[in-house]
């Protein structure tokens, strides 16, 4: 399956705090995601409202230099 036809339930789950320091919160408010992966991987998996979005994914993966691949 495609990475964007793919869907996380992310309720009652406790992300480790490396996640969440990947991408500044103001990144993720801004384009509503929530990092799955740390530091250490080369590519960033993302939880994100709008996985189809390709000029966020670009964006993302700009802001991260780093690879991303959005999931619902």
């Amino acid at each position: 399956l495609p990475p964007a036809r793919l869907a996380v339930r992310l309720g009652g789950v406790r992300l480790p705090v490396e996640f969440n320091e990947l991408v500044p919160e103001s990144v993720a408010r801004t384009n509503r995601v929530v990092s799955l992966s740390g530091w250490r991987e080369p590519t960033v998996y993302l939880a994100a409202a709008a996985p189809t979005d390709a000029d966020m994914i670009q964006r993302l993966g700009f802001i991260l230099n780093r690879d991303v691949v959005a999931v619902r």
